[in-house]
């Protein structure tokens, strides 16, 4: 289909098989955002290839298509590639996904409470507030990581859940 754009990527000029594998390398390159309970910052940020995952991108390129009944309305062929319908890439996670989680984000997935402090500021105690860790569950981060989808335009990102582990002595 002519002048077919999809995620951001011209494919109209060429063929369904290479449109597929240009996607499908495309989604595999993006990155991931693995942010750990509030954190503001993402803990990781591997790409879909590092976590092992497989990405088919044939549904979204099949759905492209420019059906007769367009092709009889005048300038169809400038507007008809944006009623095609947002799908997104199918995802698979293999063992690779599970040695990632085990070796790169389980061994980290702990913080330790910050107990409450004081402290000097210009001859005046001033307290410093506790702050809560956090401890992640394997399954449940390995869940979590395993339902993201990629997506070319915006970053993808998932958040970890952390069991919350108060501090000793609070504010």
């Amino acid at each position: 289909l002519p002048f077919t754009t999809i995620d951001g990527y011209r494919l109209g000029s060429i063929t369904k098989k290479d449109a597929v594998t240009k996607l499908n390398d495309a989604y595999k390159n993006s990155k991931l955002d693995i942010y750990l309970g509030d954190d503001k910052k993402p803990f990781v940020s591997p790409k879909f290839s590092e976590l092992g995952a497989e990405v088919n991108t044939q549904n979204i390129v099949d759905s492209a298509n420019y059906p007769f009944m367009l092709r009889l309305l005048p300038l169809s062929i400038l507007w008809a590639n944006l009623a095609y319908p947002d799908s997104h890439p199918t995802v698979k996670y293999n063992d690779k996904t599970d040695k990632y989680i085990d070796e790169k984000l389980m061994p980290s997935c702990k913080a330790d409470p910050q107990n409450a402090s004081l402290k000097s500021d210009n001859g005046k105690l001033v307290v410093v507030p506790s702050k809560s860790g956090g401890k992640c569950e394997r399954s449940e981060t390995a869940s979590t990581v395993k339902k993201a989808i990629p997506d070319l335009s915006s970053q993808s990102a998932v958040r970890a859940k952390l069991t919350e582990i108060p501090p000793a002595i609070n504010d």
